[in-house]
């Protein structure tokens, strides 16, 4: 089934909310939630395809039960949309699940961590080619980091003036370690930025493209609030 015939709005459940839920409400033990949570996901996968209903489901992918889901799917003519979010070491999994720890959520073993980071890598070519569209996303960059700036917006065509660009100029703070050398000048921790950027308005919406040298771009649409 195609997401747009649903307006775009999908049902995605997430297996440790549904876990905590089942513990909160059914007063369940962590190890006995955790495999209900499991089992009624499952289930409603299974009803979902067969009702042809578009669902969504998270997962580590780090075994290969949701194979058979995949391909039962696909036999009833669903579109297969994949969003991965991947960190560039199983080290950085352990740190983003301290984060998460700190902030109140569950814990996972780091040896666990370890092996689902590695067999979740094993899982991706399969899953990838049975996708009809398919996204991964880089999620390693943990570090907060602060701009601090100034700007010019000029109009250099008085024929289009809803066209502009925008120049901001300012200083960066925040990259460090193996990030340090991402920015040029930043030897003391704070560099000095030029962000460009083009944009064009009809009535109060606009939209701009910014530029970031050369590490990527970003396209925003907004309303001008009076």
């Amino acid at each position: 089934m195609d997401i747009e015939a649903f307006a775009r709005s999908v049902w995605i459940i997430n297996p440790d909310v549904l876990t905590a839920r089942i513990r909160r409400v059914e007063g369940r033990r962590l190890q006995d939630a955790n495999l209900e949570a499991v089992r009624r996901i499952e289930a409603w996968l299974e009803a979902s395809i067969r009702a042809h209903q578009t669902v969504g489901v998270e997962t580590v992918l780090s075994t290969d039960k949701y194979r058979r889901l995949v391909l039962a799917a696909k036999e009833l003519g669903f579109e297969v949309r994949l969003t991965y979010v991947i960190l560039d070491s199983p080290e950085r999994s352990i740190e983003r699940v301290r984060w998460r720890i700190a902030k109140g959520g569950h814990a996972v073993p780091e040896h666990k961590i370890v092996e689902r980071y590695a067999r979740s890598l094993d899982q991706l070519p399969w899953f990838l080619e049975q996708a009809d569209q398919a996204s991964v996303f880089d999620n390693s960059f943990g570090q907060s980091s602060q701009y601090v700036y100034g700007g010019w917006r000029l109009r250099p065509f008085e024929a289009v003036q809803p066209f502009y660009v925008k120049v901001s100029a300012g200083l960066t703070h925040g990259y460090r370690g193996q990030y340090r050398d991402k920015i040029p000048l930043n030897g003391s921790g704070v560099a000095p930025v030029i962000v460009p950027s083009a944009g064009f308005c009809i009535s109060r919406v606009c939209s701009e493209l910014i530029l970031f040298g050369g590490a990527g771009f970003l396209v925003t649409l907004g309303v001008l609030i009076p």
